[in-house]
């Protein structure tokens, strides 16, 4: 947030580029939000609730912390090992 704001100080817009999930949330609540960046990586197929994208528009959730839940039962096929 911090750069968001020293952005927003010199008129500049700021951008995300990562994983949209969570950027989702430092961009809605940044004045100088531009573009959120989407990838096509595949993590959404592990989380209960995805982030909905709908003719190139979005909006964050309102679930707690970053937003995302996993879907620990897709995650299984992936397990190696026990805790």
């Amino acid at each position: 947030m911090k750069i968001a704001r020293l952005a927003e100080a010199h008129g500049l817009p700021v951008t995300s580029h990562g994983v949209h999930d969570v950027h989702v949330h430092l961009l809605a609540a940044a004045p100088n939000a531009a573009y959120l960046e989407v990838h096509g990586l595949g993590p959404e197929r592990f989380m209960a609730q995805p982030l909905q994208l709908q003719d190139g528009m979005t909006i964050a959730p309102d679930r707690p912390g970053h937003g995302i839940e996993f879907d620990w039962a897709a995650l299984d096929a992936y397990r190696v090992g026990s805790a």
